[in-house]
């Protein structure tokens, strides 16, 4: 039988290789945070009334072996508020973030969240959604901002629009309107007897300047529940027009049909192609309009063929003109390439 003989040399070579692969390792996989959110990261909350802030709470731990740091916390919309105890966490240790929730600006069914941002490699971000019905004292309420323009001041513009009570026992109380700008407001509200109340509400604005003007209706909800105001937001343009870019298409020599292409924009609201018209119709000109993907405007493409064009330059204007409701209209003149 054979008897290994441990030397001192060779124990000393041992320890040293020892530690170096130790300290490699150490050095391969350095102490990293790892983040974990309970009781869970997409929470179905139910019905809730749109008067109340809903408050939830979700732990958040670190798992990992270094100091985890909450960097920010990112709403979805403005719905969400959220806030944390403590931003960084020690390893193995825990903090509690909250989502405030006030359903009065959500509508209905939904989904929304909160955006988690840290230091953890491999969850850089993490989202908290909810998901829930937000059960709204009246039906009917117009769009967060509802834009209206005129091309000249002193244009009445009229927004109608109906309030049904979401359920019975739901009143309205006199409302308040607040303008910033030279503008008038004339409201009329016609109570509507049903099994469920509904109010007709109509909103007469006139500007007295040509200007961007803007205005506020608040309309108190009367109810056992402490509903929050209804409120609506009006834009208000006067003197709004449609520019054309460029403004002039010139077609070269010889060309037997031509196709050209220009944006129509507005300075103050987004346009709705299907409200602009162009004259005059000639047979030989094409146009189609598509909206801006970013932008308030309008790709107009179109083709002219040769006939058309020289019927076109016979006009007085040598020109096309577009036109939308409560807008100065765009004119793109042609020209023939000497």
């Amino acid at each position: 039988m054979k008897t290994l003989k441990l030397t001192n040399t060779t124990l000393s070579a041992t320890l040293s290789i020892w530690i170096a692969i130790s300290a490699f390792a150490s050095e391969a996989t350095p102490p990293q945070p790892k983040l974990l959110i309970s009781p869970v990261t997409q929470l179905e909350i139910g019905d809730i009334r749109a008067n109340v802030i809903t408050n939830l709470y979700f732990e958040i731990a670190n798992k990992g072996t270094a100091p985890l740091v909450i960097d920010r916390l990112t709403p979805t919309c403005p719905c969400i508020v959220g806030s944390i105890e403590t931003p960084t966490i020690v390893p193995g240790g825990k903090t509690t973030i909250t989502l405030a929730l006030d359903a009065s600006k959500v509508n209905g069914k939904f989904t929304r969240g909160l955006w988690v941002h840290s230091n953890d490699p491999e969850t850089e971000q993490i989202a908290i959604m909810l998901s829930g019905n937000s059960i709204q004292s009246f039906f009917g309420l117009p769009p967060h901002v509802v834009t209206l323009a005129t091309s000249s001041a002193g244009t009445p513009l009229t927004n109608v629009f109906t309030l049904v009570a979401a359920e019975a026992d739901l009143f309205i109380g006199t409302p308040k309107v607040e303008t910033i700008g030279d503008l008038t407001v004339n409201l009329s509200i016609v109570t509507n007897k049903t099994a469920k109340t509904s109010y007709t509400v109509t909103a007469v604005f006139v500007p007295k300047t040509d200007d961007r003007h803007n205005a506020t209706i608040e309309i108190p909800v009367i109810s056992s529940y402490n509903y929050s105001p209804l409120v609506v937001y009006y834009r208000v343009v006067a003197g709004a027009s449609l520019n054309a870019v460029p403004r002039r298409v010139v077609i070269p020599a010889n060309s037997k049909n031509h196709d050209f292409k220009f944006t129509i924009r507005s300075k103050s609201n987004t346009i709705d192609p299907a409200q602009i018209t162009w004259e005059p119709q000639i047979n030989g000109i094409t146009i189609t309009m598509t909206p801006i993907t970013r932008g308030k405007g309008v790709t107009v493409s179109g083709t002219i063929t040769e006939n058309a064009l020289h019927e076109l330059l016979q006009t007085a204007e040598k020109a096309l003109l577009f036109a939308c409701p409560g807008y100065k209209p765009a004119t793109v003149t042609f020209e023939a390439e000497q």
